[in-house]
């Protein structure tokens, strides 16, 4: 899967004029994250030793993941045919998820609309997010057994993890349409894209990858809510729960912060302290912990900002694009968080994706009069969308290319005593 290396001079990218990844103006922290921004195809020295260097670790502790779907995926991966690549499954798995949210944008695009969505696009649903599950499950093990298991293997599966959790949240989202506000929307959208950027903030100063246990019980409860779904209608979530006396719309996003704060917060710090304790880890700067997450921080910010002043209530008019546009910028910047574990530097924390994002949130909001913001800012949404949808697109190609330049395949470390998964 890797192509031989060469020492040629790379070509600068056909788009280094207006690609936020490879405009001249690009600011980094980084010198070596500098050279990747001025022109994508272009490595530091630096960052080729430390993918040569790379190791692979993780551990999962799931009982579902380890009981039922590692044996269920085990099976299944026998009857792929040996000539599809490791990395085919992924993308596929992505496009079915990308897939899905176009289903239910086409139907509902404002989460106001669930009753107008046919009754077997509910089915059809979760086939689609269960097959895209199942294929991301797999692609290791796929990778595995054709002895192909590359770096590239490793940033294309998380990446694309990475920017699916960009569109999990918004099928959740279209089975309670109607039944959760905008601020409920945005809190709930954020929490699931920083779960993920997370465990990889806790990678990064581990070299392990914790995998959490809500990423096989959150994918395959939302297949299920699908399920139910089908089989009855979305009224059925308009029902109260006995004994609670609430609706499991109104419960979401208690069950969200019960979640992310006591475990995937407080899990990753005991893990990283514990790490530190027994010597596996050596004690992180300041600089080495916020890092990875004061780009994520400041989209965050500046997308709370944007719900908060829009002059025409942006996140009622088109919540779908609201949290896509942002938590895709979002997602980019967890994909250089895991370049830079790979590569073994240090994660930037700034690109000009960012500063693309936070310069039309403050014009809309405080650069116009009001009346002309009015008018532009739902258009400029759906072009800012269009643009960072593109811009993260490049950016996969950028890692494509990387990794076929880095040429060292990853290893895969089993921790002791922990059966390796497959993602």
């Amino acid at each position: 899967m890797s192509a031989p290396r060469s020492d040629a001079t790379p070509q600068l990218c056909k788009f280094s004029c207006v690609c936020p990844f490879c405009s001249p103006l690009a600011l980094q922290y980084s010198e070596d994250f500098q050279s990747w921004t001025v022109a994508m195809p272009i490595l530091s020295e630096r960052m080729k030793d430390g993918v040569r260097k790379h190791k692979y670790a993780c551990i999962d502790t799931s009982p579902l993941s380890n009981y039922v779907m590692h044996p269920f995926w085990n099976c299944l991966v026998g009857y792929f045919p040996r000539w599809i690549a490791p990395n085919t499954l992924t993308v596929l798995g992505f496009c079915l998820t990308v897939l899905d949210f176009l289903i239910l944008t086409y139907y509902d695009p404002d989460f106001k609309s669930c009753q107008d969505i046919p009754q077997i696009i509910w089915l059809l649903s979760a086939l689609l997010l269960f097959t895209a599950h199942t294929l991301d499950g797999i692609d290791g093990k796929q990778a595995r057994r054709l002895g192909q298991s590359s770096p590239l293997g490793e940033l294309m599966d998380h990446c694309c993890d990475a920017w699916t959790a960009a569109f999990y949240p918004s099928a959740l989202f279209s089975i309670f349409s109607g039944q959760m506000d905008s601020s409920t929307l945005f809190t709930c959208q954020w929490i699931i894209s920083g779960g993920f950027l997370i465990s990889h903030w806790e990678k990064s100063l581990t070299g392990v990858l914790y995998l959490p246990w809500t990423y096989d019980f959150g994918q395959l409860a939302l297949v299920l809510l699908f399920v139910i779904t089908f089989f009855t209608s979305p009224s059925i979530w308009f029902n109260r729960i006995p004994y609670l006396s609430m609706t499991l719309p109104e419960l979401t996003p208690y069950i969200a912060h019960g979640v992310f704060w006591p475990f995937s917060i407080t899990i990753s710090v005991v893990n990283v302290i514990i790490a530190c304790a027994n010597g596996t880890a050596r004690i992180p700067s300041p600089e080495d912990v916020i890092r990875p997450l004061a780009g994520n921080f400041f989209v965050f910010v500046a997308s709370w900002i944007w719900m908060e002043y829009s002059p025409t209530q942006i996140m009622d008019r088109s919540p779908r694009f609201f949290l896509l546009c942002a938590t895709t910028v979002a997602a980019n910047i967890t994909c250089r968080v895991i370049l830079a574990e790979v590569t073994k530097t240090k994660a930037p924390m700034w690109s000009n994706l960012i500063g693309v994002y936070s310069l039309v949130v403050f014009t809309v909001c405080f650069g116009l009069p009001v009346s002309a913001a009015a008018k532009i800012e739902l258009p400029c949404l759906f072009a800012l969308t269009f643009f960072v949808t593109i811009a993260q697109i490049l950016f996969g190609k950028a890692l494509e290319y990387f990794a076929s330049r880095a040429h060292q395949p990853s290893i895969l470390i089993t921790p002791s005593g922990i059966v390796p998964p497959s993602r």
